[in-house]
This record gives structure tokens, C-alpha cells and sequence, in this order.
């Protein structure tokens, strides 16, 4: 299981069409809520470049955390845990999803308390 901002490899098949595996980033692990993560950089996702020399996992290659949607996933489709995201980059999620114009309320109202409660917790420690 996933746990907040945990990156991990899903196997996407039937969730989007053109992929068999994705990079994804937890923002519930109450309700198996992810962020795809991306390779190249598109307006139209709302997303944001995290930096291969903050991430390992990320092969040297800088990727793009896309804000425009949050998908629900099973959690047996997880594949492996790869990292965990660094505070600077949740704060840009959990900004970007506030902000966004095209992820639901009902979206933005199940994951907010969470990812908030989380960063609350976080300043705390």
C-alpha cells in the first residue's frame, strides 16, 4: 500500500490507454488516489518539473508531475515503491490541486483534508 506522496509504478492498463506502466504519485492512500507522473512537459496536464538530481528513481531524466487529474487505482496494481516525494514539490501538488480548474470539487474536497493534515504534521515535527 501507498502511502501519501510515495512514488510508485502502477500498472495503468484500462486506466489509460497508451500504457501498460506509469510513475504515479500517491495523494490518498485513504482512497488509492494518484498523480500520473510524465516525461515530457504539456500545458494541458497543469503540471510541474521535478528534477532528476532530487530523485533517483528518476534515471538522470527530469520528469513532470501532471495536476490536471486525479486518478483512482487499485492498490494491487502497484508494482513497486520507488521514493518518496521532497517537501518542496507536496507543497506544489497540494497548491496546484487547490488552485486547479479542471480536477472536480468532489475530487479537491476528498483529497485536501488529507494531503493538508499531512503537511500540518509535517511543520509539526
Amino acid at each position: 500500500m501507498s502511502e501519501l506522496f510515495d512514488v510508485v509504478v502502477m500498472d495503468v492498463k484500462g486506466v489509460i490507454s497508451h500504457r501498460d506502466t506509469k510513475y504515479c504519485v500517491c495523494v490518498s492512500n485513504l482512497q488509492n488516489k494518484y498523480l500520473f507522473i510524465n516525461t515530457d512537459h504539456r500545458t494541458m496536464y497543469d503540471d510541474f518539473e521535478i528534477k532528476a538530481e532530487d530523485y533517483i528513481f528518476l534515471n538522470n531524466k527530469n520528469r513532470f508531475i501532471a495536476c490536471s487529474t486525479i486518478f483512482s487505482i487499485n492498490p494491487d496494481r502497484m508494482i513497486r515503491n520507488v521514493g518518496k516525494l521532497n517537501i518542496e514539490d507536496v507543497k506544489k501538488i497540494i497548491d496546484k490541486i487547490i488552485k486547479s480548474r479542471t480536477i472536480s470539487k468532489i475530487d479537491k474536497d476528498s483529497v485536501l483534508p488529507e494531503l493538508e493534515s499531512w503537511l500540518s504534521g509535517y511543520a509539526m515535527v
